[in-house]
């Protein structure tokens, strides 16, 4: 799922004493992988490292996180070490140059900085993200900052306001205020625009935003409290001023006046600042401060910022069946809401969730194509209650339960793909009436489907999407527990797979597998003299006409048939003995599982036909791509990953992906975002 990532730089000299803050206050805006933060440290000698190491985890100075993951096969314990990506602690040539630093090492799509003695505020990256959720097309967001005392912790001033700016005034290049580090901005920006000027220490804020104004950057107005700026004695800015530091800025401010052609007279006289002015008044800007005390001044920042106290609503989650993989999103939903979830589905082998009341085993009843589940009821919920129900219109009994909820004023998520499988045009219409009549809010699985359901007529603050992922934590247990190798080469050996080349295949066995395109790959790989075993794992009502398809083209020597296997314990083996993973037909979850155990893989090219986990795979980085549906595409894809020297690359590479852009608590953190939006409709 193609969540952006955003970069935050902090740069920091001898304020040991708030770097912490600063660190937690990105932490606690609890973003996951969604969000990187690098630090640069200008050699501190106070206690700056001992925090930054705290924090880091293990993850050494100058050394990317993911790199580091990679080597060492382990990832860290501490929730605040994954924001983390790299830090260092050298002279360098003062903030500017800190700063710049810093987004050399980022990947983000997204910039911003942060003042070692600042905080960011309570819910400034959530509202940002909706922001850009929103408007796709920003590319500079500028929101609200207030100052606090920091021996008080008092909110001194607030500077806020509804800045709006008509395009007009844009294009007149009129000045437009920005508070500091309450900016975010696209890399493409940075790239454009050039870094900020190391000949500025003070004002390199300003010069940076008036640069970006005069490349005619519209800004995208953020109404929320992102910065916590701190008075204190040693502030940079607010701090006493010596008279070298007075000099600094005198000669900064000659700086950057000559080089932004600035004059006062003129600009008084500029009609569109002019017109600027008479804006800000007419839209309240001005006036808003001037007359009216915002209800934050006087209050202490936590008090303000306070949370204010969840509902205790109870959520029924109704699903076909629990998998295997799904057991770690619903454990972490039951973590972070003890004693209010409960799971309800039809199969009585589904597996058990730790810390939720599992309610298994209704009977199933077939009715053509339809299913009917017994014994589904809304017992024990109130109005202002959430349930999830599978987003299937083949499902009747869900949609009956969801229809019931409705008239009850219980909450209803319909939770899945925002499109079926090849999906026919009456299906789609289908599932999209009932998905508008019964639902309170769509949850699907990516930016995609949230796109595909606004445009059919969905609300965008009701579409929310979560990703698709598995507990990859079990996997690295099971990669560490191997890492030694002598299992894998004794599994190896007593499977028939040493000395060949291994693909592997997992998952069920249904006409949307293409297996039988990789089966005449395998003819043709067997006319050619390679040397391949292919393993299939999985089962299915295909399996024995696939089976009968290998020996007519007489490569059933060529495939290890191992059925159904459940558990990671049983598959990891297998996993960690192959060379390759590859999935002919419509691949879904199986190629995000590949990639866990550092698996390149082998996709066909039709995206529009596969689940929404293909967004993982990146052809020339972790992968190759073939044709859809011709064996001789997939047979020279299968070559190049045998002769290719970067298949280890690949792998690392998808792993990677894997680990930095797809977890279960970033899943958890969506589901809870869609089903507290339930709560409040």
């Amino acid at each position: 799922m193609g969540h952006p990532l955003l970069s935050i730089v902090i740069a920091n000299y001898n304020y040991g004493r708030f770097l912490e803050e600063a660190i937690e206050s990105v932490v606690a805006q609890n973003m996951g992988n969604k969000v990187e933060l690098i630090i640069c440290d200008a050699a501190s000698t106070d206690n700056s490292i001992d925090i930054i190491r705290k924090h880091a985890d293990g993850l050494p100075p100058n050394t990317s996180y993911s790199d580091w993951i990679l080597s060492n096969n382990s990832r860290p314990a501490n929730n605040s070490s994954r924001l983390i990506t790299w830090w260092c602690s050298e002279k360098d040539g003062g903030q500017s140059a800190a700063f710049n630093k810093g987004f050399a090492h980022a990947k983000g799509e997204w910039l911003t900085w942060l003042n070692a003695d600042d905080l960011l505020l309570p819910g400034a990256l959530k509202k940002f993200e909706g922001l850009v959720v929103q408007k796709p097309n920003a590319v500079w967001v500028t929101g609200n900052m207030l100052s606090f005392d920091s021996n008080s912790n008092t909110i001194v001033q607030v500077n806020w306001g509804p800045h709006t700016q008509p395009p007009f005034l844009d294009r007149g290049r009129a000045f437009s205020a920005v508070f500091g580090p309450t900016a975010f901005w696209r890399r493409s920006l940075y790239e454009e625009v050039g870094p900020i000027d190391e000949h500025l220490h003070y004002a390199m804020d300003t010069d940076y935003w008036a640069r970006l104004t005069m490349f005619g950057i519209r800004q995208t107005r953020l109404n929320h409290f992102c910065w916590g700026f701190r008075l204190h004695d040693d502030s940079k800015t607010e701090g006493a001023q010596t008279d070298k530091v007075a000099d600094r800025r005198k000669y900064e401010t000659a700086y950057w006046r000559e080089k932004t052609k600035y004059n006062f007279v003129k600009s008084l006289i500029n009609p569109w600042y002019l017109t600027w002015c008479i804006w800000r008044i007419v839209d309240g800007s001005w006036l808003m401060r001037l007359c009216k005390k915002h209800k934050f001044e006087g209050r202490n920042l936590s008090v303000a910022f306070s949370a204010p106290k969840k509902a205790d609503y109870k959520i029924r989650i109704f699903e076909p069946t629990v998998p295997e993989y799904r057991v770690a999103l619903f454990e972490g939903l039951a973590e972070r809401l003890p004693g209010r979830i409960e799971i309800v589905t039809a199969d009585s082998n589904s597996y058990k969730v730790k810390g939720a009341k599992c309610d298994f085993g209704h009977e199933r009843i077939a009715i053509g194509p339809m299913t009917i589940y017994k014994g589904l009821s809304l017992d024990g919920l109130s109005k202002g209650d959430v349930i999830t129900v599978d987003g299937s219109p083949k499902a009747l009994s869900p949609m009956g339960i969801a229809l019931i909820a409705k008239l009850k004023g219980i909450r209803v998520v319909w939770w899945g793909h925002h499109l079926s499988a090849q999906p026919k045009w009456y299906r789609v219409k289908i599932r999209l009436w009932l998905a508008k009549m019964l639902a309170d809010i769509f949850l699907c699985y990516t930016d995609d489907g949230i796109k595909f359901l606004v445009e059919n007529g969905f609300r965008r603050d009701r579409v929310f999407a979560t990703g698709n992922t598995i507990d990859t934590k079990s996997v690295q247990k099971l990669i560490e527990k191997y890492s030694n190798g002598n299992d894998i080469v004794k599994f190896k050996q007593d499977k028939g797979l040493e000395g060949r080349f291994v693909l592997l295949f997992c998952g069920r066995l249904r006409a949307l597998t293409g297996l039988e395109v990789l089966i005449q790959a395998l003819q043709n790989l067997k006319k050619m003299g390679r040397l391949v075993k292919c393993v299939v794992i999985g089962a299915g009502k295909e399996m024995d006409s696939l089976k009968e398809l290998a020996k007519t083209q007489e490569v059933d020597d060529m495939i290890l048939w191992t059925g159904e296997l459940r558990g990671q314990e049983r598959l990891a083996l297998w996993f960690l003995s192959s060379d390759v993973f590859t999935y002919p037909g419509r691949v879904g979850l199986s190629v995000i599982h590949a990639m866990s155990y550092g698996l390149p893989v082998i996709l066909n090219d039709n995206q529009q036909d596969h689940g929404p986990e293909y967004s993982v795979f990146r052809p020339g980085e972790n992968g190759w791509a073939f044709h859809a549906g011709s064996s001789k595409d997939l047979t020279d894809a299968i070559v190049r990953a045998m002769d290719s020297p970067s298949r280890v690359v690949f792998g690392a590479n998808g792993r990677r992906r894997v680990v930095e852009s797809y977890s279960i608590e970033r899943m958890v953190e969506r589901f809870l975002e869609a089903v507290d939006a339930a709560a409040k409709v």
